[in-house]
């Protein structure tokens, strides 16, 4: 039926993105880390402009 038909797809789509993830997990993963430490530093660098002022 059209339903069995729409849960096939969205397994299969699932199943790509999963796939995706695992082979560009380091990429995403160090871009993630990247933005995490560039709003540290910019965090920190707020709070060291906050002691000064």
């Amino acid at each position: 039926s059209w339903h069995d038909f729409i849960v096939l797809l969205k397994t299969y789509y699932f199943t790509i993105f999963i796939s995706f993830i695992f082979e560009n997990g380091i990429i995403v993963i160090f871009i993630i880390i990247n933005q995490f430490v560039v709003w540290f530093l910019r965090a920190d660098y707020l709070v060291s402009l906050c002691h000064y002022l």
